[in-house]
């Protein structure tokens, strides 16, 4: 019967999945490379990586079959001799999470085998992220012939609404959170994004001509 992890352990596996990724596609083929079921990866994917993590592990944790993915997953990250994912912000703190997860496993007699065959499991992350790319492509042409039954609806309120929720998919595939419209004392903002540090408003306009520099402007500082 397969026991559960130490928390010493499940807590360095949560600090790893949030410092030594930077892309969410990463994580996830990670994930399903370590066994974990396509739909709990799903589940949680609109979270921080922190918490996507921490509750992934939690209901791993529920199940036999559970507990054994939780230890595949702690055997991939010992195995890393490399970040798994090159964009990490913060390389150093990412590979002292590794080194301490690692110290951590021998500690509790957790080492899993290293396996020659350090390839075998790149392959298997390589393949879990183009069947990401390929999910991800098929979801861009699905929002694609819904933005063109959008912008030729008779309908422009529905349009608009459409336009909303469109955006809010197609911004989530590129994991940025995009917030719906709401209500400020003097206006109504259709659309607001944060990247990179800065904040964006969005204009959704689904008349039949294009805006003008004035109405544009609008938008400067």
């Amino acid at each position: 019967m397969s026991v559960s992890l130490p928390y010493d352990i499940y807590q360095a596996i949560v600090q790893c999945f949030g410092k030594c990724f930077y892309y969410k596609d990463k994580v996830a083929a990670f994930m399903r490379s370590a066994g974990v079921p396509r739909q709990l990866v799903e589940k949680y994917q609109d979270e921080y990586k922190f918490v996507w993590a921490k509750k992934v592990l939690s209901e791993l944790e529920d199940s036999e079959d559970g507990r054994i993915i939780q230890k595949k997953i702690l055997s991939e990250l010992c195995r890393l001799r490399q970040l798994p994912d090159p964009n990490a912000p913060d390389r150093y703190g990412a590979l002292d999470a590794l080194r301490h997860l690692k110290d951590l496993a021998v500690r509790h007699d957790l080492v899993v085998e290293q396996t020659k065959d350090t390839a075998s499991a790149r392959r298997q992350v390589a393949i879990g992220t183009q069947a990401l790319i390929a999910q991800r492509a098929a979801k861009l042409k699905e929002l694609q012939k819904r933005f063109c039954e959008a912008v030729t609806n008779a309908d422009r309120h529905a349009a608009g609404y459409s336009l909303e929720d469109l955006l809010r998919e197609l911004f989530g595939q590129f994991e940025i959170d995009f917030r719906k419209s709401y209500k400020i004392p003097t206006e109504q903002i259709d659309g607001h994004f944060n990247f990179e540090g800065f904040d964006y408003i969005v204009e959704l306009d689904g008349g039949p001509e294009q805006p003008t520099v004035q109405e544009i402007g609008g938008f400067q500082n």
